[in-house]
């Protein structure tokens, strides 16, 4: 099947239409919903947020979590009926079920292993995200299984969709993150520098570490993996879009002037044969 790799566009309209809740969101969400992390995987799961209720029969697989924030986003704010969190960090899941135990009924996490691998249910979730999980991962063959592990966990026709720091914009320091140095160059599985910036103070907060793989590299992973009518876009950001919601959380615009040029996320996309 023909992988389709293209550059950066701007998020659609309806990205700008659904400002959906944020308002009551902590500032750090809604910067991901400006800066494009949000909308992207919620475009490609084909999720509908100006209508939640068209997403109630909807079951989600999110592999790597964290503290499950996406998971009960996607519960609370999108309507999803069911999601299922995976994680490796013990502690990052403790805190996703202490943070949503409201939501027992529609959500539940899981842990991994070292080696970044569960269990999981054949045929079961109709959408999976991976976000900022494979590229960490050192070996393709280690990345290889996850994708069969989740495909395999997918109905037919189900949209999987990953996402990395875009390898175009390494060394290119955004509002909150910057991946690797600026003029460096890296090999394909080089460890590169990742460092995270408070929106507020603009003080690094965080610093960890990523590796670098080209966008060749994602495609051809999920091509082996079997997913079908792959592609991979950036998307860059519209201030202009996105005005009404700055303004609701008292956010200067110039702070994601570099992302209205620089696309920092690549999004790759299959779906699971019918």
């Amino acid at each position: 099947t023909a992988a389709r790799v293209s550059g950066a566009g701007r998020l659609g309209s309806r990205f700008s239409e659904v400002v959906l809740g944020f308002r009551d969101l902590p500032k750090e969400k809604a910067c991901d919903w400006i800066a494009g992390y949000l909308p992207a995987f919620i475009h490609d799961l084909q999720l509908d947020l100006t209508k939640p209720s068209r997403n109630s029969h909807r079951k989600i697989l999110d592999y790597g979590c964290g503290k499950g924030a996406v998971a009960s986003y996607l519960v609370q704010f999108a309507g999803v009926k069911y999601v299922l969190g995976c994680d490796i960090d013990e502690r990052c899941l403790q805190e996703a079920r202490q943070r949503t135990t409201l939501l027992q009924k529609s959500l539940a996490f899981e842990l991994l292993s070292r080696e970044g691998e569960c269990n999981l249910p054949s045929s079961t979730f109709d959408g999976a995200m991976c976000n900022f999980l494979i590229s960490v991962l050192c070996n393709k063959a280690q990345q290889l299984r996850i994708l069969h592990r989740i495909k395999a966990a997918l109905t037919p026709g189900a949209p999987f969709v990953m996402l990395v720091n875009n390898p175009a914009s390494v060394g290119t320091k955004f509002a909150s993150i910057q991946v690797g140095e600026q003029g460096a160059t890296y090999e394909p599985g080089e460890l590169v520098h990742v460092q995270m910036f408070d929106m507020d103070t603009r003080e690094k907060y965080f610093e960890s570490r990523d590796r670098w793989w080209p966008v060749e590299h994602y495609v051809e992973l999920f091509v082996e993996a079997g997913f079908v009518e792959v592609r991979a876009e950036t998307r860059t950001v519209s201030l202009q879009q996105h005005s009404d919601l700055m303004c609701s959380i008292d956010l200067d615009p110039t702070r994601f002037q570099v992302e209205s040029s620089v696309a920092p996320v690549l999004a790759v996309r299959g779906i699971n044969p019918k």
